[in-house]
């Protein structure tokens, strides 16, 4: 498969975002955990604002697609 520059270069940063988002995401785990958080309420929390994201993707793309 041949990829155009263009192509290539989001490819990479996209990769590089995944990377990053998943490095913050063990930081703020590990932080929060460690501050006296319970396990429980932070799955709480965590699932609250992936759904919210998602749902919100969600919305745009309908909106984008008529």
């Amino acid at each position: 498969m041949v990829m155009r520059g263009n192509e290539a270069l989001r490819v990479h940063l996209g990769m590089a975002l995944v990377q990053a988002t998943n490095g913050g995401y063990h930081v703020l785990t590990k932080s929060m955990l460690n501050v006296g958080m319970s396990e429980v309420a932070f799955c709480v929390y965590r699932d609250f604002v992936a759904i919210s994201i998602l749902a919100l993707l969600q919305r745009c793309r309908e909106w984008a697609t008529g």
